[in-house]
């Protein structure tokens, strides 16, 4: 099983150029422990994949660098218990959903990639994580996302006082909440919850900056300003409820 693939035609010389530059890295070894993982095809694409869970929105951050000089049509492939489809990725965004079964859609590219279509149990992360939006609308956030259409598992919609809310059920958003408060003025509300140690927390993010952070049980990160509550509460329920986010999505029933 894994949790994204970004078929491309194979270049290698695109292909180093944009891992090295993604990763940091200039190492020529392609099994770089930092790299997905490089499957090369009988025809013209390869595969890059990635099997970790947790984290969605790389596969298109490396596919909007490799889109320019490749200039095709790249392909994003999702296969975990609860997230699975074919899309293709084209200037910037992706654009549609490919009605076809994943192994048969392989098998045309002459890729073989059956290792990994196999399903072991379902992977339940503790950490769960979303954002509250300000000053922005569900389809404005969709784009900057850089998706046309929302794939399965990833919800943007409008909540109550003009709010935006963005999380999925796939994985961590961090990196993508971050590339966001780039674009939006904000504020951003990103909050995080993990159901193992119970540790939560809420940043305010404006403008591209921390303003300030919200941690539970105690305040530890101390390179944001801490924040003594959030909309007036200090438990975390409460604070969720503040948003009228339903607590389910971050805390176990």
């Amino acid at each position: 099983m894994f949790s994204w693939a970004l078929i491309i035609p194979e270049n290698k010389k695109v292909l180093k150029k944009v891992l090295s530059s993604f990763y940091g890295s200039d190492n020529d070894d392609e099994a770089d422990d930092a790299y997905p993982e490089h499957v090369t095809g009988t025809k013209k694409h390869c595969a890059l994949i990635n099997t970790e869970m947790g984290t969605e929105g790389t596969e298109i951050m490396l596919a909007e660098r490799f889109y320019p000089l490749l200039k095709s049509d790249i392909f994003l492939i999702y296969d975990s218990e609860d997230h699975s489809g074919i899309f293709v990725f084209k200037d910037g965004e992706i654009r549609e959903r490919i009605d076809q079964e994943i192994p048969d859609f392989l098998h045309s590219l002459g890729l073989d990639l059956s290792q990994y279509l196999e399903k072991p149990g379902p992977y339940i992360s503790p950490v769960r994580t979303l954002a509250v939006i300000y000053n922005s609308k569900p389809a404005a956030v969709t784009k900057l996302l850089g998706f046309e259409t929302l794939p399965p598992g990833v919800v943007v919609k409008a909540i109550r006082n003009d709010a935006v809310l963005y999380y999925s059920e796939h994985g961590n958003i961090s990196v993508q909440v971050y590339q966001l408060a780039d674009k939006i003025e904000g504020p951003i509300y990103f909050i995080h919850n993990d159901t193992e140690t119970n540790y939560f927390s809420c940043t305010m993010i404006h403008k591209g900056e921390d303003k300030g952070i919200f941690e539970f049980p105690e305040y530890t990160t101390d390179y944001i300003d801490e924040l003594k509550s959030v909309n007036g509460f200090t438990v975390p329920e409460d604070i969720v409820n503040s948003f009228g986010i339903p607590t389910d999505l971050l805390f176990n029933k």
